[in-house]
């Protein structure tokens, strides 16, 4: 999306080993628009894969608040925010699937059933 972002590169590579659809939870692209807010069709951009199905929307956030709110709980000393919470519940709810991130603290993070968040995130410098 923004090309000259020092991770685009590296994203593209990892997202094209992917068969979509991609999954999710809506909190991700609320976040995402959020943040590219001050890009010219920011929000476009973001929301044009839901739109096409490559990113897939896999499980509501009121369905599966009861579990969030433990793990926010378990987790209240680590800087997790709701959109890092939903996916480490992702990766629980589909096991096998990894979590493609930028934030070095899924490193540290454990699923409800205490298991380690499959990640993918770049080299670190």
């Amino acid at each position: 999306m923004i090309r000259e972002d020092e991770y685009h590169s590296w994203a593209t590579a990892v997202l094209g080993r992917y068969v979509p659809p991609i999954l999710t939870c809506e909190v991700v692209p609320a976040e995402a628009c959020r943040l590219f807010r001050g890009v010219p069709r920011g929000a476009n951009e973001v929301l044009r894969p839901v739109s096409t199905g490559w990113l897939k929307i896999s499980f509501s956030l009121g369905q599966h608040s009861a579990g969030l709110e433990r793990m926010i709980a378990q987790y209240h000393d680590v800087p997790m925010s709701l959109a890092d919470t939903c996916l480490v519940r992702v990766s629980e709810l589909f096991p096998g699937a990894d979590v493609l991130t930028l934030d070095s603290d899924f490193l540290v993070c454990r699923t409800l059933s205490r298991k380690v968040v499959p990640t993918v995130m770049p080299p670190r410098t």
